[in-house]
């Protein structure tokens, strides 16, 4: 496989980050209780809608986001709990069941 090829399969797996074991274990955390983050381009590609509709709608929701690395290149991630809280009460019931 071609170092092209590889690094694009690699950018195509889920951005998921867990809290450094370091600081899980400073704020008294175990392993299960860490956070996962998410990008927002795997989030975007996940519900297949445009990366800026996401953001709208995460924003206007009050999720919160981390930042990591100073600036305005930083990395932006989401918590994947908060994600799915804010998914689970955008459900709506329609005729045919749940959307």
């Amino acid at each position: 496989m071609s170092t092209r090829k590889a690094m694009n399969e690699k950018m195509r797996e889920p951005s998921i980050l867990p809290l450094p074991i370091g600081a899980a274990r400073a704020e008294g955390l175990s392993r299960g209780d860490m956070k996962r983050f998410i990008t927002l381009a795997d989030l975007a590609g996940r519900l297949r809608m445009d990366r800026r509709t996401v953001r709208r709608w995460l924003d206007r929701a009050g999720v919160p986001r981390y930042t990591f690395g100073p600036g305005r290149n930083c990395a932006v991630r989401y918590d994947e709990g908060d994600v799915e809280r804010f998914l689970q009460a955008c459900r709506y019931r329609t005729k045919g069941g749940w959307a």
